[in-house]
C-alpha cells in the first residue's frame, strides 16, 4: 500500500469541502464506550472489591486505626488536631453519647493520636448509637479505615492483573508513563487518598513499578474503580486479529501507518469527534481528538496521523 499516495487527496478533501458528496458528524464517542467492548469481561473486576467497604459500628474495637488523609480533619474533630497531616494514625478508643442542644442523643467517637498518646480528640456524629448502628458502615471524614486496606491488600498481594492505562502514578503520587495491557504484579497495597483510599502498588516484567488509585465508594468507582485499571484477563485475547507487532506498539501508546481503527482506539483511545466523507476508493474518516491531534483512516487503515 502506498500510504504517501493516499495521504495528500485526503486531506485536500478535508480542506477542500467540494471533495465531499456529503459530510457526518458522528455522536461523540469516549473511552466509556470503548470499554464496551469488553463488558463481558469485566463484570467479575467489578465486583472483585465491592465487599471491602466501611465497617458498621458493632465491628469497630478498641485499637483500631485510622490514618489521616485530609489535614482538614481538624475542621471534623475537637481537641488538638491542627497539627495533624496526612499519614498520621488515629487509634480509636470508644463511643460516648451526649446531647445536642435540641436534646437529642449524639455520638461521639473517641480517639487517641498514635504519636502523641496524651492528644486526645472526639469526631461527634449526629446520628444517635440506635442510627448508626442500623448502617451497614461507618467512617470518620478526611480518614482512611485501616483494615480496609489491610482486606485488600490480603486479597490483592501476589496477583497477576492486566494494566487498562498507561497513566501509572509513581511512589510520590505523580502520574508517569506506564504500558498499557501488559502483565503486573501486586507488591503491596498502601492507603491513598480521602476519595481513593486504597493504593496498589505493582510492577511489571521489566522490572518498572507503578501504582493506581483505587476508588471504593460507588459514587466514583466508574471513574476509577478496580475494573477501569485492571483486569485479570490478558486484552490481546479479545483481540486475535491484532497481530504481535502491533500489539506491542499498542501496549507503548504509539501508532503508525496501516493500523486499524480497532488497534488505534487501543493504542490512544476513542476520539471526540469522527468526520466521515465517502471517497471513490472507499470510506474516507477523520478522527478528531483534542489539542489539534487527529488521524486520518483510508478504508479503516490509519494513512496519517498529527500530534
Amino acid at each position: 500500500m502506498n500510504v504517501k499516495a493516499l495521504i495528500l487527496p485526503f486531506l485536500t478533501c478535508f480542506t477542500l469541502t467540494g471533495c465531499f458528496t456529503g459530510i457526518e458528524s458522528t455522536p461523540k464517542i469516549t473511552s466509556k464506550d470503548v470499554r464496551r467492548e469488553g463488558a463481558d469481561a469485566v463484570t467479575a473486576e467489578k465486583r472483585y472489591l465491592e465487599d471491602i467497604e466501611a465497617f458498621p459500628a458493632s465491628q469497630w474495637k478498641r485499637g483500631k486505626e485510622l490514618m489521616v488523609s485530609d489535614p482538614k480533619i481538624a475542621l471534623a474533630l475537637s481537641g488538638d488536631a491542627d497539627s495533624l497531616q496526612y499519614g498520621d494514625i488515629l487509634v480509636f478508643d470508644g463511643f460516648e453519647t451526649a446531647r445536642d442542644i435540641t436534646g437529642e442523643e449524639v455520638t461521639l467517637f473517641r480517639l487517641v493520636n498514635r504519636a502523641d498518646d496524651y492528644a486526645f480528640l472526639v469526631y461527634r456524629s449526629s446520628m444517635s448509637p440506635e442510627k448508626l448502628a442500623s448502617l451497614p458502615g461507618i467512617d470518620v471524614p478526611f480518614t482512611i479505615d485501616m483494615d480496609i486496606v489491610a482486606a485488600a491488600r490480603e486479597r490483592l498481594v501476589t496477583k497477576q492483573l492486566y494494566t487498562l492505562t498507561y497513566n501509572w502514578l509513581d511512589d510520590s503520587g505523580r502520574t508517569i508513563k506506564g504500558r498499557k495491557f501488559v502483565p503486573v504484579i501486586v507488591t503491596n497495597v498502601s492507603p491513598g487518598t480521602t476519595d481513593f483510599p486504597i493504593r496498589v502498588e505493582f510492577v511489571d516484567g521489566g522490572g518498572q513499578k507503578g501504582s493506581f488509585l483505587i476508588a471504593l465508594s460507588r459514587a466514583l468507582q466508574s471513574t476509577r474503580g478496580f475494573e477501569t485499571v485492571f483486569s485479570f484477563t490478558d486484552p490481546h485475547l479479545r483481540y486475535p486479529q491484532v497481530n504481535d507487532y502491533m500489539w506491542e506498539r499498542i501496549t507503548q501508546g504509539r501508532v503508525e501507518d496501516e493500523m486499524t481503527t480497532t488497534e488505534v482506539r487501543l493504542a490512544i483511545g476513542a476520539p471526540q469527534e469522527i468526520v466521515r466523507a465517502p471517497g471513490y476508493g472507499g470510506v474516507r474518516e477523520r478522527w478528531i481528538y483534542s489539542d489539534g491531534v487527529y488521524a486520518d483512516f483510508e478504508n479503516g487503515l490509519l494513512v496519517n496521523f498529527r500530534k
